[in-house]
């Protein structure tokens, strides 16, 4: 080796010698200098292999040695030139066969003349390198890798080798090894535009597209009509949300090939990430007119179709898909869709089925069947399909939402928020979940709990106008009207062509008495939507009623039968007539001189619809107006026509009722018409025959309670007459008891009277349709005062609304009431011996403080109390407990719970002080305060149970009424299922539990008061209305102070409410502090109540101490009932 490199040494200063000039007596004196014979070095020059083809340089130095033309040296060096000169004329003859095929696809031809030249000359590059270019064809990744390999071997600096490398390597999935060649080949040739572009590509493949920008931005700067960089460009942009510059990307290729039909699809991808399905759609009919057969794109573009609603041409696109690929299933399931929106459902639900029997674990069409077969109504099916759905993919929150509309369509509310609630569970941020949740809440009338749903969404989607609207609708129902003003306007504002919140917004205003703006709004609605149809125009026509009286309602009425045409729209024309001989109707009872003219107009009206045969194919109609005949016949005293209709009514009802598939479906259909009921009572009293009629009117009552209090089909217990009287049982030598029964409907108002001295009952014989419909207007202005007084708070919710003119108006508003309903007439039919009154009430007369009209009646002078029962029933129920003393202790406390609602801050020391008097306790604090403690507790043997906190009266639902608790509410049909005939007293006085004047009862008062005496409690103490909340402690704990007295608690409620109606400002501070004297009561308390006392003698000291206070208003103490055994 040590010889070699000598040699080595020796030659390059040989070679540089003659690159400098050297002739050769030059170099027969180096020779010799360097002690070398000319025959050694000739010798060794023989015998390596001279790289002459591979390097020029050396090359030309050895052209240079042969030119000196003399000498063993210069002889070799030709040799060895003469010799390369041989084999290179051969292969570049092979290389040329094989170039000459390049680029014809004949690969394996080529490759073998590639072989041949190298096989002649191993280091020639060019073979070498175009071989890997074949190799590449064919699929031969590696060895085209070895190829190109070689060729870089032989030519470091060959550029193209590098690049060629490059794009094998790339295919290979080596995508960073085909960076590091790209960047070689672009250190060579820095302009090599394709190799920046091919890096630009590997980059993408590394997900690395900000740095393929870059590149692809060198190579169209390099070379700007390079179409492939400007679309890979496109590509790598629309990876970095940069759709807008893609799309440029896409044109600038097109513009310079339009005909490559992959950048036409790809543009199209790009705009439908920017939601322009229109351009997209023609980008990609671009491309199919280049590709026909792309079946993928067939299918895409159908989807874009739907989505901007060309519901045929999509699917024209999904047939076409589905030609070129009849198991092309998604495009099936598609096609279910567009034919859902197509409303050609039978189709819909072939086409999803064609799709699942492709591919059975395609949940988006088990899905999809599920949404058309609801819209058919089959919704069991529809359900069936959806749990298909979920058991493939259980977290599909949008087949749990649209199981529980499912649900919610069958009036299985409760099930569907459960379904609900789970789809939240999985995505909290899906708006239309919480939708959806909110409206099953507004069935179950639980319009608190459904208004948080509505806001979250909202929060989630601030432009839902439909949330909105729902809000608005809640909040009326609430009778926070200002409020639902705001939303509903705000969805207008975004959907101004909403014709559904236009009409809501009249529903609102008329609320308020704003008649005036709530018809324009009305009249809005129908401009928008002219097919609205029947509900707006009668909603227009009964605001006119209120607005401007009788005639201008019917004239309403028939310009909205110009607009509606029987022919079109028989059954909401009829309606339309239905309820134009309503109106005749109500305003012949309230026209009694003229009450015949108008009961015949109602008749005509009545009859207009059964003599249009289109109409009789509406059994809702067809039942409606034969109870509305029956009405009026039976007002007329024409009884056997009015049996003949009613007859008829019930037949189709019946019919109807056997329809339903469930005992809830019967339920709720049962209570919808109440009324049909109600008949039989007018009718056996114009038969003369009270006593049947007051067992129907009772019957009526307990069924309410049994249907809406339970959740089973269970048989109603109901009293003939005598078992009746039993209630009077009470009575004796010293005690009289007699029974107050109203039963009330629109058209009539019954006061029963029952009392010991009576074998049946007296009807109190007053014009009971005239009656009824001075009720009716009285509470009208009551509601419309009432709703009034409970908006007007500030954000707040302070404002002074003493001054109202619900407040102002109170005692004028229950004297003439007391006028109405004839309470001194009633009264002188009672024994002036009378101690006790039970009254039982009817609908809306449970709304009112009747008790206060009797014990301020001179006829009654020893009546000494007054309770409330809910059915005669329920009484006969309470009469079998434990006639034993009664205990109140010991007592179950529930302060406050905490909730989204305001708290209470006098609930606190009205519990304290009724746990202290009454000692042996259990207290559940307001963070205690959930549903499974609060029914736990219940369901342990106390003697009273006082609660303070918010509740809520439901008549939708009455059932859901409920108690507010930390977690979720305790509804009336809860606390019926529970045992408490260990409670002897239930206090609910200091909770919100009135009715507001939004909730009128249609049907019956079912509430918490008739769900704990369902359960065995024997009395409760309630409130009508929402009453200051210090009085209602002192109220409170006055009444529990009479009870401890030794008081019943009717008496205890009598005491306690004539101790508020005289008290005075001195007497009302002196019985402060003798509370705040109770032993062991806490320092804060103590100091709450001396504040009280301080602020009680300024009060008085401004007037006069000896002065009643503010709290002889009857606001202040006639809102307190007692319902119960007394």
């Amino acid at each position: 080796m040590e010889h070699i490199r000598d040699y080595n040494t020796l030659i390059r200063e040989l070679l540089a010698g003659i690159a400098g000039g050297w002739s050769y007596g030059d170099v027969t004196g180096w020779l010799t200098s360097k002690s070398i014979k000319e025959s050694e070095l000739a010798q060794w020059f023989r015998e390596q292999e001279v790289p002459l083809g591979t390097d020029a340089d050396l090359r030309g130095q050895f052209e240079g040695l042969a030119g000196l033309g003399q000498g063993e040296l210069a002889e070799t060096a030709g040799q060895l030139i003469r010799s390369w000169e041989s084999e290179i004329d051969d292969a570049e003859t092979w290389f040329s066969r094989g170039y000459n095929l390049f680029g014809l696809g004949r690969y394996e031809e080529e490759i073998a003349n590639y072989k041949q030249a190298i096989k002649i000359y191993p280091d020639y590059f060019q073979p070498w390198y175009y071989q890997g270019i074949a190799l590449g064809y064919l699929g031969q990744t590696e060895e085209s890798i070895a190829s190109f390999e070689r060729a870089i071997e032989i030519a470091p600096n060959f550029h193209a080798g590098w690049y060629g490398q490059g794009i094998e390597l790339d295919n290979l999935g080596r995508f960073e090894d085909a960076v590091s060649n790209f960047n070689r080949a672009i250190e060579i040739e820095p302009n090599f535009y394709q190799a920046w572009f091919k890096r630009g590509f590997s980059l993408g493949n590394l997900n690395k597209f900000e740095e393929a920008v870059s590149n692809f931005n060198r190579a169209v700067e390099i070379e700007p009509n390079h179409s492939p960089s400007w679309h890979c460009r496109g590509l790598a942009l629309g990876q970095i949300g940069r759709y807008e510059d893609a799309i440029y990307s896409f044109e600038r290729a097109i513009e310079i090939d339009s005909d490559e039909p992959e950048i036409w699809r790809d543009r199209g991808f790009a705009q439908i990430n920017l939601d322009r399905y229109e351009e997209a759609i023609f980008s990609y009919e671009r491309y199919l007119n280049i590709q026909i057969n792309d079946c993928n794109i067939w299918f895409l573009r159908g989807v874009l179709l739907k989505y901007i609603d060309k519901y045929e041409e999509a699917e024209t696109s999904l047939d076409r898909a589905i030609q070129i690929n009849p198991d092309f299933f998604e495009a099936w399931c598609e096609r279910g869709l567009v034919c859902f929106f197509l409303a050609r459902n039978q189709d819909s639900i072939a086409s999803y089925d064609r799709a699942i029997e492709l591919n059975a674990d395609l949940h988006e069409a088990w899905f999809g069947k599920g949404l058309t077969l609801k819209t058919i109504g089959q919704y069991k099916n529809a359900i069936a399909s959806y749990d298909r759905a979920i058991e493939i993919k259980p977290d599909y929150y949008e087949a749990w939402s649209n199981r529980g509309s499912a649900l919610e369509a069958i009036s299985k509310y409760k099930e569907a928020i459960a379904n609900y609630d789970r789809a939240i569970e999985i995505n909290p941020d899906f708006h239309l979940v919480w939708y959806n949740r909110g409206i099953s809440l507004e069935h179950l009338g639980q319009y608190s709990e459904a208004i948080p749903n509505f806001e979250r969404a909202i929060k989630l989607k601030p432009d839902d106008y439909q949330s909105l609207f729902r809000l608005g609708v809640a909040l009326d129902n609430l009778g926070w009207y200002k409020e639902a003003i705001i939303n509903l306007t705000l969805a207008i504002e975004i959907k101004p062509d909403f014709s559904d919140a236009w009409c809501s917004l009249g529903v609102v205003l008329e609320n308020l008495g704003q008649y005036k703006e709530a018809i324009a709004s009305y009249e809005q609605s129908i401009k928008l939507k002219p097919d609205n149809l029947y509900q707006v125009w009668a909603n227009r026509g009964a605001a006119y009623g209120r607005f401007k009286g009788y005639q201008s309602q019917i004239n309403a009425y028939y310009q909205a039968l110009q607009e509606i045409q029987c022919n079109e729209h028989p059954d909401h024309w009829g309606f339309l007539y239905r309820d134009i001989g309503r109106r005749h109707y109500h305003e012949g009872n309230r026209d009694l001189e003229n009450s015949e003219i108008y009961y015949n107009l109602a008749l005509d009206g009545f009859y207009q619809i059964l003599k249009t045969p289109a109409c009789k194919k509406f059994p809702r109609l067809l039942l409606d107006v034969f109870i509305d005949i029956s009405k009026v016949y039976l007002v007329q005293e024409n009884v056997e026509a009015a049996s003949h209709y009613h007859n008829q009514a019930f037949d189709i009802f019946t019919k109807l009722l056997n329809e339903k598939p469930t005992f809830e479906a019967k339920k709720y259909l049962q209570l919808e018409y109440y009324q049909l009921r109600r008949f039989d009572v007018d009718y056996f009293i114009i038969k003369n025959d009270p006593i049947r009629a007051l067992e129907v009117a009772e019957l009526d009552k307990n069924n309410c309670l049994t249907w809406l209090l339970s959740s089973l089909e269970e048989n109603t217990i109901s009293p003939k007459h005598a078992e009746m009287r039993q209630l009077l049982a009470r009575s004796s030598a010293t005690e009289q008891t007699a029974i107050i029964y109203w039963h009330y409907s629109p058209d009539t108002l019954t006061t029963f009277i029952l009392t010991t001295g009576d074998i049946q009952p007296l009807i109190w014989k007053s014009h009971r349709a005239t009656a009824a419909k001075q009720l009716e207007e009285w509470i009208e202005e009551w509601d419309k005062q009432y709703r009034n007084y409970g908006s007007k708070k500030d954000e707040g919710g302070k404002e002074d609304r003493s001054h109202h003119p619900w407040r102002i108006n109170l005692a004028a508003n229950l004297t003439q009431l007391q006028e109405i309903l004839e309470i001194d007439g009633i009264c002188a039919q009672l024994p002036s011996t009378l101690t006790h009154l039970i009254l039982i009430p009817h609908g809306d007369l449970h709304r009112f403080p009747l008790h206060t009209l009797f014990l301020n009646s001179t006829k009654l002078l020893r009546l000494q109390s007054c309770t409330y029962l809910p059915s005669i029933q329920i009484g006969l129920n309470l009469q079998q407990r434990s006639t034993s003393t009664k205990s109140y202790t010991p007592l179950l406390s529930v302060e406050d719970p905490e909730t989204h609602q305001d708290a209470m801050p006098f609930a606190q020391i009205e519990s304290t002080i009724v746990r202290h008097l009454l000692q042996n306790h259990t207290h559940i604090n307001s963070k205690s305060a959930n549903l499974a403690t609060v029914k736990n507790a219940l369901k342990q043997p106390h003697a009273s149970f006082h609660f303070t906190g918010h509740a809520a009266y439901n008549s939708r639902t009455p059932e859901a009424s409920a108690l507010s608790l930390t977690d979720e509410p305790l509804t009336a049909k809860q606390i019926s299922q529970l045992n408490l005939s260990s409670y002897n007293l239930i206090t609910l006085a200091a909770c919100e539990t009135a009715i507001s004047g939004r909730e009128k009862i249609d049907i019956e008062y079912v509430g918490l008061t008739s769900a704990f005496l369902q359960a065995g409690a024997a009395n409760i103490l309630s409130t009508l209305w929402q009453v200051d909340e210090i009085a209602n402690a002192w109220f409170t704990i006055f009444f529990c102070q009479q009870l401890l007295a030794g008081k019943s608690p009717a008496v205890a409620l009598t005491l306690t409410q004539r101790w508020m109606q005289s008290l005075t400002w001195r007497k009302l501070a002196d019985w402060l502090a003798q509370l705040s004297q109770i032993p062991d009561l806490e320092i804060g308390i103590i100091d709450r109540l001396n504040a009280r006392i301080t602020n009680t003698l300024n009060a008085g000291g401004t007037i006069d101490l000896n002065q009643p206070t503010k709290y002889s208003h009857p606001y202040y103490w006639a809102a307190f009932t007692l319902t119960g055994e007394g």
